[in-house]
């Protein structure tokens, strides 16, 4: 049976705490690190699609918009 490892897999949304929330969560740095809040560290990018929104196999195909590094734009792809 091809899907019984689904049973024992994360949600997009799972995996995206994963790896924000909780490594912040897990050097105490959860006050300025592990989400968009004003006044946090902002590195990032911005993805055409929502993650969360795709079937887990496509994630890998959104296109990258932009990347934030330390809140200022390092990086945006041409219109």
């Amino acid at each position: 049976d091809n899907t019984s490892f689904l049973k024992e897999s994360i949600s997009p949304l799972q995996a995206l705490v994963m790896y924000t929330q909780c490594p912040a969560y897990a050097c105490f740095e959860e006050a300025i690190k592990g989400s968009i809040v004003p006044g946090k560290l902002a590195d990032l990018v911005v993805l055409r699609g929502d993650p969360t929104e795709v079937v887990p196999g496509d994630i890998k195909d959104l296109e990258v918009e932009m990347t934030i590094v330390g809140g200022q734009i390092v990086w945006r792809k041409d219109v």
